[in-house]
């Protein structure tokens, strides 16, 4: 089965300010169940600086990165910056429209696996299986978003011909999700719609979520992993 990790980007609205309380999300991922984390945090993952518990915990656990350079980051300066993390890190993902055609080809030698992640109908590119496959080089794997290619109307099935084993990694998020104050999320829990729950193909070793969880709500959290950990068994 594959390992479940949560992106820390779902805890969004948990901590303030964001970029200052990734240790809590962390924490808080892992107390509620996950196989580790995927550590989202943009421009200042440069500046992190892991508290003692923090470090002890991934050294056990399973940990991947959403590199989001957002333009304010070269692949030099955020590769050095995750390199110095004391853990190991199972997958780095990466969006292609933050890559220069000369660095693409450059993740597959990255001191950890790379992978390029499909992207959504706001983007003109990098949607399908034949605009993929034009960005990923050898020696580098795929992220399949579910909520992109379900907006782009895509089925899982449609990449297949990008699926490698050990290479291939899944971000399971829906489309939509509405909070109590009625304000739409672009991404959804998956456990809100039990009947579109993805195909998981065989050769994925990491299920990533990245569901939007209400501010503090525990119960949601853990209900999420365990219902994604039960409809991979």
């Amino acid at each position: 089965m594959p390992a479940v990790i949560v992106s820390t980007g779902s805890l969004y609205y948990w901590f303030d300010p964001y970029e200052q309380t990734l240790d809590e999300r962390i924490h808080t991922a892992l107390d509620a169940g996950a196989d580790g984390v995927e550590i989202s945090n943009g421009p200042s993952i440069l500046t992190w600086r892991p508290r003692r518990d923090t470090v002890r915990r991934l050294r056990d656990k399973l940990v991947t990165v959403h590199a989001e350079i957002l333009w304010s980051i070269t692949l030099d300066e955020w590769t050095k910056a995750v390199s110095r993390l004391p853990w190991h890190i199972a997958n780095t993902v990466f969006h292609p429209d933050e890559l220069t055609p000369r660095e693409l080809p450059a993740l597959a030698g990255l001191p950890f696996p790379a992978s390029i992640e499909n992207m959504d109908p706001t983007r003109d590119d990098w949607r399908t299986v034949g605009e993929m496959q034009r960005v990923i080089y050898p020696g580098v794997g795929f992220t399949l978003d579910t909520a992109h290619a379900e907006d782009n109307r895509l089925p899982v099935e449609h990449f297949s011909p990008l699926f490698v084993p050990q290479e291939t990694h899944l971000s399971i998020s829906n489309d939509h999700y509405y909070d109590a104050d009625g304000i739409q999320a672009s991404h959804a829990l998956s456990h809100f719609r039990p009947d579109d729950f993805p195909h998981v193909p065989s050769a994925c070793p990491i299920v990533t979520l990245e569901g939007v969880v209400p501010a503090g709500d525990v119960d949601a959290l853990e209900a999420e992993i365990d219902f994604v950990k039960e409809n991979l068994r």
